[in-house]
């Protein structure tokens, strides 16, 4: 919720992944607010 509003937030994700003798492993995932929402969450948060 953002202001007590119910809100859709959309995150852009990267997971990397290397192959091992047991299957494919993640080693890295991040994950970050679109741009347009960024701004949208400096201006609550200020």
């Amino acid at each position: 919720m953002i202001m007590g509003k119910p809100t859709v937030i959309s995150h852009r994700v990267t997971n990397i992944y290397r192959r091992e003798a047991e299957g494919w492993k993640m080693v890295h995932r991040h994950t970050d607010l679109n741009p347009a929402e960024q701004e949208v969450s400096k201006q609550v948060h200020s």
